[in-house]
């Protein structure tokens, strides 16, 4: 071999070592970094939150004992499950002794009291069907169709022994119907960019103030639900896992001090204002900062009439109820300036004129 092809081959693995290094490490990151990893697209689960659920607590047994597990949305065609349905479950069951000549088991669906002001008159199936792969399977799926206001039976039967039975309770956890998240007189568009235009002058508007969430939650169910809530400031790489978190730049100036509040803490407020948020922002100099609260609202129109960047951070509104909890995401922006102080007062250099 020559020595040329000695350093091209040397060369070359050593690319191959630094690549698996580099590849090695980004898959680390990934790993540790996957409670980040919340999509925006998160917010169309909404139908998957809530609805029908089924708890061992609730299975009996006598002969025969029951298993449940929920599917998800995206093995519904797996199952031969209707992508209309809301949810899901498989019940398999198993028989004593487990070598019984005859396997086959039937399954049947009830109001758990048919008389009830809500049940009374509505057919069961219109809310809850059952379906085996074939007749007399120990494994049946259960899809939930709509909202239920009284619980549902589902009983499975040995037809050798009818004495030999099982039954769980189908409930229907209250839903999320709607969630909104506002700072003062600004609303967060959760699931995509909230756009905000930043006051600059200290004698103008207040833009933000208190967080005010307002969740809305289903009217027909068997199980209340209470969500808690909280709001949090995220970065790029809280909400992301990626390290670029680009602060706003204005006028080829990076920003520092946005916001002034820390992240990945809940918070009960945020302002978009001078006096609350602006002024604590500043330009890192080599010799001198530059503080946003030393300039006037003349010399702070440069720098906000050419947004380079203008991307400020996240906001992150975490929901959680007893079966259930999710985020959802708004990547907040400053999208321009206003000026709107008020002239407060008028005086005269002269008092009077004499003539």
């Amino acid at each position: 071999m020559t020595k040329k092809s000695k350093i091209i081959l040397a060369f070359t693995l050593v690319f191959v070592l630094l690549f698996a290094a580099v590849f090695t490490a980004w898959l680390a990151f990934a790993s540790d970094n996957k409670k980040y990893l919340t999509p925006e697209s998160e917010a169309a689960a909404l139908p998957d939150i809530g609805g029908m659920t089924i708890t061992d607590d609730n299975i009996k047994s006598n002969g025969i004992s029951l298993m449940s597990a929920k599917i998800a949305t995206a093995e519904y065609s797996d199952y031969g499950i209707s992508a209309q349905a809301e949810s899901a479950y498989t019940l398999t069951a198993s028989l004593t002794p487990n070598d019984a000549n005859n396997q086959l088991v039937d399954w049947a669906l009830t109001w758990k009291n048919p008389s009830a002001a809500w049940a009374n008159g509505k057919a069961v199936t219109d809310y809850v069907t059952i379906t085996t792969a074939k007749d007399g399977a120990l494994t049946a799926n259960i899809s939930s169709l709509q909202a239920l206001g009284e619980q549902i039976i589902v009983t499975c039967t040995s037809r050798d022994n009818p004495n030999a039975k099982a039954s769980c309770t189908v409930d229907y956890a209250q839903k999320l119907t709607s969630y909104k998240l506002s700072f003062g007189n600004v609303e967060i568009n959760l699931g995509g960019d909230t756009n905000v235009i930043v006051e600059i002058n200290p004698n103008g508007d207040t833009v933000g103030g208190a967080a005010n969430v307002q969740l809305g939650k289903s009217d027909t169910y068997t199980l209340a639900e209470t969500f808690t809530y909280t709001v949090t400031l995220l970065s790029e790489y809280m909400a992301y896992g990626t390290s670029n978190d680009g602060q706003i730049r204005l006028n080829g100036h990076a920003i520092t001090g946005c916001p002034y509040q820390d992240y990945e803490k809940p918070i009960s407020s945020l302002y978009f204002d001078y006096t609350n948020e602006i002024s604590h922002w500043f330009i890192m100099g080599r010799s001198k900062d530059i503080l946003f609260k030393d300039l006037s609202t003349a010399e702070l129109v440069p720098y906000f009439a050419n947004i380079e960047n203008s991307h400020m951070y996240y906001i992150a509104l975490d929901i959680t109820g007893k079966y259930s909890s999710f985020r959802y995401l708004s990547h907040v922006k400053c999208a321009g300036y206003k000026n709107t102080a008020s002239v407060q007062s008028l005086t005269l250099n002269n008092s009077s004129i004499v003539l």
